[in-house]
């Protein structure tokens, strides 16, 4: 099975780069006819980035300073296959 990765390179004239895994949801139940139907992981890693100038200077804005966040959604859906018939 073919395997995502995420590896998203700054631009060259970045002042400023993060990167923060954020777990939105790790095993949560989606039910459906009162019995769990589905468990749901969830991830969105988010890349910042300051181009233009240095984000700490106080004229950033007039000086062309941009920023860019790029948020990069990842995850599963596990259905136990019992479930197949009823979904």
């Amino acid at each position: 099975m073919p395997q995502f990765v995420d590896r998203l390179t700054p631009p060259a004239d970045t002042s400023f780069f993060s990167c923060i895994d954020q777990q939105v949801s790790h095993g949560s139940c989606i039910f459906g006819e009162g019995d769990a139907a589905a468990k749901v992981n969830w991830t969105v890693t988010f890349y910042t980035y300051a181009t233009g100038a240095n984000p700490g200077s106080p004229d950033f804005g007039t000086k062309g300073g941009q920023i860019y966040i790029i948020a990069v959604h990842k995850g599963s859906v596990t259905v136990p296959s019992w479930r197949y018939g009823k979904m």
